[in-house]
Order: C-alpha cells, then sequence, then structure tokens
C-alpha cells in the first residue's frame, strides 16, 4: 500500500501525518507551530516533523501541505501570512523545503486541502465550500469538482471580506477593519469580546464554555456571532451556490452556540431568492475529527504528478 506525508500547517498549530491511499492516518504529530523564530525555525521545524515521519517504517511517495496564507499555490510561495507575524513578504516554502527533503512536495492553501478532505473520502458533493475556523478564518471553494482559484492561480481570501466597514473594535493582521476574519475566526472573536466586555478570556474554549454554562454578556455576543456569521454565508451562497457548506476547524466545534440561529437568520435574508430557487445549501461540521485538511493534503500528495496542472 501506498503512503504520503500529509501536514495541515496553521497559525496555532501543525497536525502531520502518514496516511494511506485509502485516507487512514497511520501515524500522527501535532506539535505548536514555531513562528516566533521566522521562516528558518519553521522550516526546520517541519523538515523535522517530515523526516520523522519519513523513518516510520512506510515508503514515502510525497509530501502534501495544507497552509494558512496568503499563498500561491502552484509556486509554492507563502505571500505575507497573515497568521504568522512575519515581516518577511515572499517566502519560497517549497523550494526551501525541497533542499532538505529530496521527495516530491504538493502545496496549497488549507482550506483547500479540507475542501478536497471532504470530498475524498466522499463526504461532500462536487460542489462545495469548506470554512475553516480556527487562529483565521479560510474558504475553499469547490466548483463542479474543480477548486475555484483568482487570476494567475492564486487563492481566494475570502475570510477577509468585509463585514463592517470601518469598524476598528474588531482586529485581522490584514489591516482592513471591519474584515470578517476580525470577528469570525476563533482567536480574534476571542479578542473582541475581551475588547467588548473589558474581561480577559483564555481561549474560544473558554468563552463556548462560559456560554454553554448562561454567561449573559458572553452569550449575547454569540447571538451577535450568528448574525455576522448568517450576513457572511449569505454573501458565499450568492457568490458561489454551493450545494453544501462545511465547517471546520477548531471553532467550528462551537457551531451549537451559533449555527441555529445563523440558518434562520439565512432563511429569512434569503427568502426571495430561495422561493424562486433552492439556493440555500446544507450546512454543516466536518465529521472528520477536524482532520479534513490533513486528509486533503494526503489527497494532494497522492495527485503530486498532476496536481498543478
Amino acid at each position: 500500500m501506498k503512503h504520503v506525508i500529509a501536514m495541515d500547517l496553521g497559525g496555532t498549530k501543525i497536525f502531520a501525518a502518514v496516511v494511506t491511499e485509502k485516507g487512514k492516518i497511520v501515524k500522527q504529530v501535532k506539535a505548536a507551530t514555531h513562528l516566533s523564530g521566522g521562516w528558518p525555525a519553521l522550516k526546520k521545524q517541519i523538515v523535522s516533523i517530515c523526516k520523522d515521519l519519513m523513518n516510520s517504517g512506510n515508503k514515502i511517495t510525497a509530501i502534501g501541505i495544507g497552509s494558512a496564507g496568503p499563498l500561491h499555490a502552484k509556486s509554492g510561495v507563502l505571500l505575507d501570512p497573515t497568521n504568522f507575524g512575519w515581516k518577511k513578504k515572499k517566502i519560497n516554502f517549497v523550494k526551501d523545503l525541497s533542499k532538505n527533503l529530496k521527495i516530491p512536495i504538493v502545496f496549497d492553501n488549507d482550506a483547500v486541502a479540507a475542501v478536497l478532505g471532504e470530498r475524498w473520502l466522499k463526504h461532500s458533493p462536487a460542489n462545495t465550500v469548506c470554512i475553516t475556523l480556527g487562529t483565521g478564518l479560510g474558504v475553499g471553494v469547490l466548483i463542479d469538482d474543480k477548486i475555484l482559484r483568482g487570476r494567475g492561480g492564486l487563492h481566494s481570501e475570502g475570510g477577509h471580506l468585509i463585514l463592517r466597514p470601518q469598524d476598528h473594535d474588531a482586529h485581522c493582521e490584514c489591516g482592513a477593519p471591519g474584515c470578517a476574519e476580525g470577528f469570525l475566526s476563533g482567536v480574534n472573536f476571542v479578542k473582541w469580546v475581551s475588547k467588548k466586555t473589558n474581561r480577559k478570556f483564555k481561549d474560544a474554549k473558554e468563552l463556548s464554555e462560559l456560554a454553554k454554562n448562561g454567561d449573559i454578556e458572553v452569550s449575547r455576543f454569540f447571538a451577535e456571532y450568528a448574525e455576522l456569521m448568517a450576513q457572511y454565508l449569505c454573501s458565499i451562497v450568492v457568490l458561489y451556490y454551493p450545494s453544501e457548506i462545511v465547517f471546520s476547524g477548531s471553532f467550528a466545534q462551537a457551531s451549537d452556540l451559533f449555527l441555529p440561529q445563523t440558518q434562520k437568520i439565512m432563511a429569512e435574508s434569503l427568502a426571495r431568492q430561495q422561493a424562486a430557487h433552492k439556493i440555500i445549501p446544507k450546512i454543516r461540521v466536518s465529521r472528520l475529527d477536524n482532520n479534513n485538511g490533513l486528509l486533503g493534503a494526503g489527497y494532494m500528495a497522492f495527485q503530486y504528478k498532476t496536481y498543478h496542472k
């Protein structure tokens, strides 16, 4: 049986694994992303993880990496990744790693990897949008079984659509006031609520637990989050008309605190269009235990000869 290395590289955590051609995870590694030392430190960490997995007893044919962006997948270049906190604007990601690892590397946006993972394991239809909620807000769009990209092969950074122009209360590293990621990513939601309530919260998990335990103030912000998410998803629907929208990432586990209200608002907002044509998609949380990005990176690795053609 053939094996590859798959990696889901985020602004907070790295997930990496040996994956079989049937989508089975053989060996998995999780680690905090080493960002404070810049690209040299992260490169060293990625190489070390990959070499350890290459020595795990399985012959590895390729490596697939889904990474936070912005990035240019085909050329293998990171373009000022929003949540890495680096000043260097352009990094030859694949070229630099290839010097050390000596096997084919396939590279793409982490949300692309997520939607490919859903499709590979036959969990989603040919027209699916995957939204990753974690350190950032990623969007992977699959239309008629093809990844949708922008001019010159650039991947869409749909997480940076503007929800509230000139609203400086929520912060995104892209620098644009009112950016969706500033409100809707797990990390930025915590920062936003902390600022607005003058309370210090550890992380999104703590916020979710407080809301579930009846904290009225925190619950009010989850209600506002539901409205913002509905506004955001309505834009996604009329842009792409997906059959399904799938949430993944660590903050997707809090969906029971916002998704029912989000769907109610969407139904009201899109009522006229829905009456003419059933445009509202199925919306759900990934059933792949937060591994759809990892598995999608594995799929990319198995397709290394043709992936970017």
